[in-house]
């Protein structure tokens, strides 16, 4: 009988630290947590960040290389955005910082891009100059509103689909 249950406990210990270490990595993954990658903190001056919070994602051509990590606002009434990306990505004197739509519910995320200016190297803890920041594009509000409006019109279209067909059975 001890054996039996030495034996079960055994496979309980076994089972319960491998549930421990996937709830660990599920974790992880989803709470975006990065092991080992060293950072330098950068700054972009804005005159208005329109949505942007801590921890929203810093993009480089859709690619993740960092997070917001404070937003201030200044003396002046612009407003200071801190954030840290990996020490691979090179930031020039060149490059823009702007604002993007993430998503249709209004998700932003910081974007860099490489633009026309210096190709000296930014040094941790710089500012990207308020000139140098783009405008939220046009385009991107644009392309994110254009696949709501058709959601909507093909709902407004299987409604009268629907309506056509008697399968409601009372009408209003």
């Amino acid at each position: 009988m001890g054996k039996h249950l030495r034996g079960t406990l055994w496979r309980l210990a076994i089972y319960v630290t491998i549930c421990a270490l996937f709830v660990l990595a599920v974790f992880a993954v989803f709470g975006q947590f990065r092991f080992g990658q060293r950072e330098n903190v950068y700054n972009a001056i804005f005159s208005t960040v329109s949505g942007l919070k801590n921890g929203d994602f810093v993009r480089i051509a859709g690619v993740e290389v960092g997070k917001v990590t404070d937003i201030s606002i200044n003396d002046d009434g612009t407003v200071r955005v801190e954030f840290a990306a990996r020490d691979s990505v090179m930031l020039t004197k060149g490059t823009r910082a702007n604002i993007q739509y993430q998503d249709l519910v209004g998700g932003r995320y910081l974007a860099l891009e490489e633009g026309a200016g210096g190709v000296e190297r930014l040094k941790p803890g710089d500012a990207i100059p308020i000139g140098a920041i783009a405008a939220v594009m046009m385009a991107t509000s644009t392309h994110m509103i254009l696949p709501l409006v058709c959601a909507l019109v093909a709902g407004a279209l299987v409604w009268q689909w629907f309506d056509r067909r008697a399968l409601w059975p009372l009408r209003l």
